[in-house]
């Protein structure tokens, strides 16, 4: 008994009361055989696979489908275990009391009556387990015969290899080793890749990869262990159906630590071959280093993926200690580009930045012309030095060479939407949400989702951006409820954005309070920004340098010289940068705001229209904007608001979407 349950090993049944039978899978019974042989105790995950699978290489997959199918019979939750507790980093326990039935044994021997209960339970678990193997290997034959077919384009995810070392330190070669792989993987178009760089770190806390795999509706999923003893490595590889928890394929490897290329080449190609035929899987050639230069390259991997200045510091340094002892490692200078980028862009504005990334990205690409990071590193840089033409160039090389390149797909939306391409940027984030159903920077799909009418789907997606990674997408979401009139959540937003310390919070925030009426706060953020930031500023949501809107609060006041000053201040830090070659339309923008404060209407109109003209389609701000007040009743305004409008319902209607539409 299992609490109230009766169980039959032997018939591979269990029953509440006089309820229906219930059936396991031999694989799920023997491993509730094991749990409850241990009488509450913890169970180590490795300690259940040598118990119930001695002689066979299984991963920690096969183990999790066991524990997910006893749950579902139980009616058992994770979050809330009456049955089976996850222990993280060690194990499971069955927590109800077990009551073993007793049985007498007619033997020989006199003093065998008397032997204890331990004994009994020994021989009635060994008796049980012996049916329970010789029950699957009769229902892997089964299967085998009775495989369905494999999906033609199948969806995969790829989870972390878990580290089994014996001090738990290789997490970060396990996880690494399942990203080269999907790294390798992606190069063949037919298949859509869910992997940890996507999902980090989501996927990395997972204790219970299948139940994933279900929520994201997955076909396939790819799990995995590694271990490394003295010079050598030892990894399994397991495939499963996700929709029947039936396993495919399996490949196990016990070899020489410099084999690791070479294992994780096999592994590709050996599930590639398996899902879409021989040779479906470009035989590209894989950069090989050293070991210790691996070892660097992987734990910079780790740190990268934590996207926060000083984590993107660290990986910069190990980065770099790889480079120092193989300089011709690709992978490695492709990543140091790309957390140059991500500090030179990301973080702040640091034209010195971006240009070391941009060199870093080149010499990758010199070293290895298929490399799909190093041209994704040579976008951003290229994004953020306002080069937007070879920025595109650069993202479509990138998602070309790796289809299922999340940031690279991601970074191709946010460059159609910076040109007014709605339905372009729409679509292409959408494909980054099939790629990581978890994506947080939603926002920017949000913001379009607003434009385009679907005030619904845009509080869902924002909100849900916001909840998964609170930071940058705080600030953005603060702005869009800004245009939205939802000033109370969008000032709300401001403060935690300010308290994280985001990136030009105090720019957006300033214009959030202004729009709120509150104009002591927006005074107090617009100057603070102005004073660390005394220049031009673009992007998808950031449109003006605070001293346009700091001018708007001095005329207000009646201070039309420090208007002025500050007026003129905006210009020269934007028609600078426009001389630079930024053609983004926030600085057109601007400098029609810039021109209406004045007075100069013929000019501000003009400079809308170039904005337009540069991909400007944001309706509300036209409308919201008190900088625009001087030009908002002019004939050619009301022209410019139909011309957006007009592009606006094309793209809503291109796209199939009304109000709560767009999400479902």
């Amino acid at each position: 008994m299992v609490g109230d349950w009766q169980v039959d090993p032997e018939r591979l049944k269990i029953r509440l009361n006089h309820e229906a039978e219930k059936p396991l899978s031999p694989r799920a019974m023997a491993v509730l055989v094991a749990l409850a042989e241990a009488d509450g105790r913890v169970v180590h995950k490795n300690d259940l696979l040598d118990k119930v699978w001695p002689r066979a290489e299984v991963t920690q997959g096969v183990l999790s489908q066991a524990i997910l199918e006893l749950r579902n019979a139980f009616g058992d939750q994770s979050n809330d275990p009456q049955f089976i507790e996850t222990v993280r980093g060690r194990g499971f326990r069955l927590i109800p009391r077990i009551i073993w039935n007793t049985i007498e044994y007619e033997t020989a021997e006199a003093g065998l009556k008397n032997a204890s209960p331990g004994f009994y339970r020994q021989r009635w678990f060994w008796s049980v387990a012996i049916a329970c193997f010789l029950a699957i290997a009769v229902a892997v034959i089964m299967q085998i015969e009775a495989r369905p077919p494999l999906p033609l384009e199948p969806t995969m995810l790829i989870v972390p290899f878990e580290d089994l070392s014996e001090a738990g330190d290789q997490g970060y070669l396990a996880r690494g080793m399942a990203e080269e792989i999907a790294v390798q993987l992606s190069a063949a178009p037919q298949l859509k890749l869910l992997t940890n760089r996507a999902f980090s770190p989501y996927l990395v806390q997972a204790d219970d990869p299948l139940a994933i795999a279900t929520e994201f509706g997955v076909d396939l999923i790819l799990t995995g262990s590694v271990q490394t003893q003295n010079d050598r490595i030892k990894m399994v590889a397991e495939l499963s159906d996700a929709r029947s928890a039936q396993q495919l394929w399996v490949s196990s490897f016990n070899r020489p630590r410099d084999d690791i290329y070479a294992i994780q080449n096999e592994v590709a190609q050996s599930i590639a071959s398996m899902l879409l035929g021989r040779g479906m899987l470009p035989r590209k050639s894989t950069p090989v280093t050293g070991l210790h230069v691996y070892d660097y390259y992987l734990q910079g991997r780790e740190y990268l993926a934590k996207v926060n200045p000083s984590a993107t510091a660290q990986a910069i340094g190990l980065f770099e200690q790889a480079l120092t002892l193989d300089a011709n490692y690709a992978p490695a200078r492709a990543s140091l580009a790309q957390a140059f980028a991500m500090q030179g862009f990301l973080y702040d504005r640091d034209d010195e930045k971006l240009a070391a990334a941009l060199e870093q990205a080149d010499r990758a690409i010199d070293r290895n012309p298929d490399l799909a990071d190093a041209y994704y590193a040579r976008a951003l840089a290229l994004m953020g030095l306002a080069r937007f033409k070879e920025s595109h160039l650069a993202i479509q090389r990138a998602a070309l060479l790796s289809p299922s390149h999340v940031d690279a797909v991601f970074l191709s939306g946010a460059l159609a939407d910076m040109r007014g391409d709605l339905v372009g940027a729409v679509n292409a984030y959408r494909r980054a949400l099939e790629l990581n159903p978890r994506l947080p920077r939603t926002v920017a799909l949000a913001r379009i989702f607003y434009l385009l009418g679907d005030d619904e789907s845009a509080l869902t997606v924002g909100r849900r951006g916001v909840f998964l990674a609170p930071g940058a997408p705080t600030l953005y979401f603060a702005h869009l409820m800004s245009l939205m009139e939802r000033h109370d959540e969008a000032l709300e937003h401001c403060h935690e954005a300010i308290r994280l310390h985001v990136p030009r919070a105090e720019n957006l925030c300033g214009f959030s309070a202004l729009l709120a009426g509150n104009r002591r706060l927006a005074k107090a953020w617009l100057k603070e920004d102005w004073e660390q930031r005394p220049q031009a500023q673009w992007g998808p949501f950031t449109f003006a340098p605070s001293s346009t809107h700091l001018a708007v609060l001095e005329l207000e006041e009646g201070d039309n010289d420090e208007a002025l000053s500050l007026l003129q201040q905006s210009e020269a830090v934007t028609l600078a940068a426009i001389e630079g070659g930024n053609d983004h339309w926030a600085l057109r923008y601007n400098l029609a705001a810039v021109a209406s404060m004045r007075g100069e209407t013929t000019v501000a109109l003009r400079w809308l229209d170039d904005a337009y003209e540069n991909g400007f389609r944001d309706h509300r701000l036209l409308v919201l904007d008190p900088a625009l007040l001087e030009v908002r009743n002019t004939p050619e305004f009301k022209r410019l608001q139909r011309r957006i409008g007009f592009d606006i319902v094309q793209a809503a209607e291109q796209l199939d979407i009304q109000n709560g539409s767009a999400i479902r």
